[in-house]
């Protein structure tokens, strides 16, 4: 039975440590630590984690526990995704995978090590969301704390979440299709729909649904025991304003009887059936079958619709190589990445023509949320792939370059972030604060995309980082915090400068890495 598990084992073992030691562990661990700082608010500033009917819920363990925990159970199944969804392609790039694929390692036995090794990386970052809600409710709850209740809510609503995030992060890849920035949108939509679908039925819930299968996030058997015990299904997690006239209401936690616990067992079942098509999908590194967002750029769905629309955006190769100053530099960066990808330069024209045509609540509420997906898939892979490619050596040749690469990067991004926000900030220049906003954005996801692909050698984070964000400002229009872009108009100049200054020290992060790198 041990040399069954062995190659599982050592596949899983190795996949942990190698994303342990990454930059992006540590970017993912001060992110969840941020993000469970600003999710329990202080309630002297008239806001509450959670709300049950029409009052806010105590501050006591079970409470805090429950809403932090829901929370990260929706930050690990899409973040989470984004950070592990690399190890195939690694093993590519490194050549190791060549070297797997000659031995008896079963295909079965790398899809399952790769998804341990996943799996117990996210459970660190679940165990990190753990310490800091407990760190946090320590300052601002109401009572003493209750380690136990924390460990039990997490185990049962997080882990499920983990489980279904490592099985969907290797199928994704294992699947030729579904590999590459085609597969990044897609998981998106299927987040989308897994955790809307149980959502529908909570009004209507009766007791154990065949919807408790895709309830990752675990809100079946809490809108079960609301109802059994408030006779309310209403319930509100998140940072939201509460009426302290209204007394508190006092949630004692749920008690996991059989059938609630047989709901949240019975979400593992999808994660099974991925992990089965990511078995049989696998590809082990044949030539012949590795999709083309590993090896090249000369098949696959993404490339062949690049492919069809280049003669349109031939103008773009002709911005190239047109002087030797910094700007002219900066210019053909930006050419080539249209180059590369046409279909973001047909994306660029159809958004200005719809800012033009649409109206401006139109252009507010749709077209920049559009706009933020086109930047995350476009400027992604701006700065890491100058050293997938092989090109970082070469670049390093030219003095100015090598000196200037953070800026240099920045200024390319900025630049195509800037042709697709133009229209919005044209259409909707009678309100200047929108406008502000969106060129705050703008700096903001420019400077992240280049810091992000510097300090962690890939674009994963990055785009993580910024659907989670934009499915957040969707979500919660009121909260003035998330409008990083002026999807909702709520950001003050307090908020803009900070996400100034955010970009400022993410850029000044990266280009003392970059200097470090370029005189080492």
């Amino acid at each position: 039975m041990g040399e069954t598990f062995r190659p599982i084992r050592t596949i899983g073992w190795m996949e942990f440590r190698m994303r342990m030691r990454r930059n992006t562990t540590v970017a993912m661990l001060l992110i969840v630590g941020a993000i469970v700082y600003l999710i329990i608010p202080d309630l002297s500033t008239g806001r509450s984690l959670l709300h049950i009917g029409r009052g806010r819920a105590f501050y006591n363990s079970a409470a805090v526990a429950l809403g932090s925990a829901i929370f990260c159970s929706a930050l690990i199944s899409l973040l989470g995704f984004y950070v592990c969804s690399s190890s195939v392609r690694r093993d590519l790039l490194s050549r190791t995978g060549f070297i797997i694929s000659s031995t008896p390692v079963l295909n079965r036995d790398y899809i399952l090590g790769k998804f341990s090794g996943n799996f117990f990386y996210l459970v660190v970052i679940v165990l990190t969301s753990l310490a800091s809600a407990m760190v946090m409710f320590l300052i601002r709850g109401e009572t003493t704390l209750e380690p136990s209740v924390f460990l039990v809510t997490y185990a049962w609503l997080v882990i499920p979440s983990a489980v279904f995030t490592s099985a969907a992060a290797i199928c994704f890849e294992a699947v030729p299709f579904l590999s590459g920035r085609v597969g990044d949108v897609l998981y998106f939509l299927f987040w989308g729909v897994v955790i809307s679908i149980p959502a529908m039925s909570l009004p209507t819930r009766t007791g154990f649904e065949w919807t408790d299968c895709l309830d990752i996030l675990g809100l079946g058997p809490l809108v079960s025991h609301l109802q059994a015990q408030y006779k309310t299904t209403s319930i509100s997690i998140g940072s939201s304003e509460f009426d302290p006239r209204v007394p508190p209401v006092v949630f004692n936690g749920i008690r996991w009887i059989f059938v609630d616990a047989a709901a949240r067992i019975c979400t593992l079942v999808l994660p099974a059936l991925l992990l089965v098509a990511a078995t049989f999908g696998f590809h082990r590194f044949n030539p012949t079958r590795v999709a083309s967002s590993l090896r090249s750029s000369k098949s696959g769905i993404w490339s062949r619709l690049n492919a069809l629309l280049k003669p349109a955006t031939r103008i773009s190769g002709t911005l190239m190589g047109r002087g030797n100053s910094f700007p002219a530099v900066i210019l053909s960066d930006a050419a080539l990445t249209v180059t590369l990808s046409p279909l973001f330069g047909i994306a660029a024209i159809v958004v200005i023509v719809l800012s033009l045509t649409l109206a401006t609540q139109e252009v507010q509420s749709t077209i920049l949320p559009l706009i933020v997906v086109i930047l995350v898939m476009m400027l992604a892979d701006i700065s890491a792939r100058d050293e997938a490619s092989g090109m970082q050596e070469l670049l390093s040749t030219a003095p100015r370059i090598r000196r200037n690469y953070t800026f240099w990067k920045f200024g390319s991004a900025l630049l195509l972030t800037l042709c697709l926000i133009a229209g919005p900030i044209f259409r909707l220049f009678t309100e200047p604060h929108i406008a502000i906003s969106m060129i705050t954005g703008g700096i903001l996801l420019a400077g992240s995309a280049v810091s992000f692909g510097i300090l962690t050698r890939s674009g994963k984070l990055f785009v993580a980082v910024f659907l989670l964000l934009l499915y957040i400002g969707l979500n919660a229009r009121e909260v003035a915090l998330f409008d990083f872009i002026g999807i909702s108009g709520r950001a003050n100049p307090s908020i803009q400068s900070g996400y100034t200054a955010l970009s400022a020290l993410l850029l000044f992060a990266a280009g003392l890495k970059q200097r470090r790198k370029a005189s080492s």
